[in-house]
């Protein structure tokens, strides 16, 4: 996958997380969820940056 896909794909959750903070409130446990998978998924893009 490239870089530029998952930059893409990153955006798009952390603008879902962000509309589901605002309607759920920033604890709830679908927020908090996606906030990890984000961390997640930004370390991943952090390897990948690191390897080219």
């Amino acid at each position: 996958m490239s870089v530029s896909v998952t930059r893409g794909k990153l955006e798009r959750l952390r603008k879902k997380m962000h509309e589901e903070a605002l309607k759920k409130g920033i604890s709830h446990k679908d927020v908090l969820r996606m906030s990890q998978l984000l961390d997640k998924k930004l370390n991943e893009l952090h390897k990948l940056d690191s390897l080219q």
